[in-house]
């Protein structure tokens, strides 16, 4: 069954106004453009002879990889896996960010649509967006849920999501902050604040040799 229920709708952040706020956060666009990219790449090396589902899982796992990477290196963070879940944590222990293949509707700035991933997601994430509302009593925060969150305030701590869609022509992605989780279906059911990056075009990144539209990612259920 659905847990807390999500905000109407979330703050957005436009593309024009992303870099700025994702700095308050310790994050650069370059670093997830990076990570985007090598995933990407990786995904179009994937030999045709691979299982099907190989290309989507090397898109995830390197850009996990090069996300964690970049951060680790540039700024700090640290890296770790919880219940096999790999995120990565900012230097104060306010941020946690873990990647995930989104639907279509991952970088529309509609604030009506809920993005949703790919694939259904396991226990660990329903625990992630379970410590995100509990961490706004701990915290003495209370204005998520009393007012709308304002553009100008410092990012609200917790578990975000880089969620990547890969479409005809470009990758679309955002970094958003669920609110809600289905358990029975294994999915999101809304979001705090979604961050929307401008999509990246195929001249960004290698002419991939396959065609997976939609892309993917692996979850997993721990027992």
């Amino acid at each position: 069954m659905s847990q807390l229920a999500p905000l109407p709708q979330p703050l957005v952040i436009y593309p024009d106004n992303a870099a700025e706020y994702l700095e308050r956060m310790g994050l650069r666009v370059a670093q997830i453009d990076e990570a985007i990219a090598t995933g990407e790449n990786a995904s179009g090396n994937t030999s045709k002879y691979a299982p099907i589902i190989a290309a989507g899982i090397n898109r995830w796992t390197n850009t996990v990889a090069m996300l964690r990477q970049r951060l680790t290196e540039d700024g700090d963070w640290t890296y770790t896996d919880p219940q096999n879940r790999p995120i990565a944590v900012d230097p104060t222990g306010k941020y946690q960010i873990s990647v995930a293949g989104g639907n279509n509707a991952t970088g529309d700035p509609d604030p009506l649509v809920v993005p949703q991933a790919a694939r259904r997601k396991g226990r660990a994430t329903a625990d992630s967006v379970d410590r995100n509302q509990q961490v706004l009593f701990a915290l003495g925060d209370l204005s998520m849920i009393d007012q709308p969150l304002s553009s100008s305030e410092q990012p609200p701590s917790g578990a975000w999501v880089l969620l990547y869609h890969r479409a005809e022509g470009e990758i679309r992605r955002e970094l958003s902050r669920p609110s809600g989780f289905d358990k029975q279906l294994g999915q999101f059911t809304g979001w705090d604040v979604r961050v929307i990056l401008a999509p990246l075009q195929d001249d960004t990144v290698l002419e991939p040799n396959i065609t997976d539209i939609g892309g993917g990612d692996v979850d997993f259920n721990i027992a």
